[in-house]
Formats: C-alpha cells, structure tokens, sequence
C-alpha cells in the first residue's frame, strides 16, 4: 500500500515539473499574439514625406495609407512584420519587434525600366508584338510645327 501511494506522490510531482519546464502552446500563442498599436513615417531618400503609401501588417488583410505628412498608424501584432508599399519604390518589409513607434521608414526608389510601350487606338500593346508600321511623335517636333487651330 505505502509503495503504491509513494509510486502515485512520485508520478505526480514527475507531472508537474514536466508542465513548468515545458510551457503549453497556449501559453505561447498568446504571448506571440498580442496586438499594439504601431504608428511612424514612410519618406523619400530626400527626407520627404510620401503621401499615400499603403502599410500593412505581412500575411494579414487590410492596411492603412499614409496621411499628407507621411504618417500612419496601424494595430499589428507586436511580433509580426509590417509590409509598406508605393508606386515607384521597392516594396519594404520592417519587423515591429514591440515598438509602438517606428523610426522613419526611408523607401528607395526602383530602378527597373519599363519594356517599349506602343499606345494604339484600340489600347496599348509591347512594340515587338505589334504588327504593322510604328511611328515616333517627337515633343520638340510637335513644338517647331506651326498649328492654324
């Protein structure tokens, strides 16, 4: 009898040391889950606000755009990743790493250059796939031609 009830006192305590040295996934998953409200600003690489562009939080729907000063403010988790984004520039992912406010966010222009565009009247079209005759209007040839209208 006293080995049974000594076995039942060991496999017991063997349990709960078992559960504080292994902490349960729920524990961890609210932990990693908390959400804060995380504000800063996007700017040019001259130091100028970019109005408009979208922030968002990575894997996650929804987002926010910029105000006129280039401001925003969004609820992410306090681990996760916020992913900002504007025409022009090269998409930029920034790690929150629980700080409320983020130091300013300076996107970098991208420097990718566009294939030949033919504008036609029915919609626009790659100038190797056109087929028929192209012609190039020139700004400064249109300026030196006199108009009567």
């Amino acid at each position: 009898m006293r080995k049974e009830v000594l076995f039942s006192v060991m496999l017991g305590l063997g349990i709960m040391g078992t559960m504080t040295l292994c902490p349960s996934e729920a524990q961890a998953a609210v932990t990693q889950n908390q959400t804060i409200k995380v504000s800063g600003q996007v700017v040019d690489p001259d130091g100028e606000p970019l109005i408009g562009a979208t922030v968002r939080v990575k894997d996650a729907a929804g987002g926010v755009v910029t105000d006129l000063d280039g401001n925003f403010q969004i609820d992410a988790p306090a681990q996760g990743t916020l992913v900002i984004s504007y025409v022009g520039f090269q998409d930029m992912e920034v790690a929150i790493r629980g700080r409320a406010v983020i130091e300013a966010i300076t996107m970098q222009a991208d420097a990718h250059t566009l294939e030949q565009v033919v504008v036609v009247g029915y919609g626009t079209q790659k100038k190797a796939d056109l087929t028929g005759s192209v012609s190039i209007v020139n700004a400064e040839e249109l300026k030196r031609v006199s108009n009567s209208n």
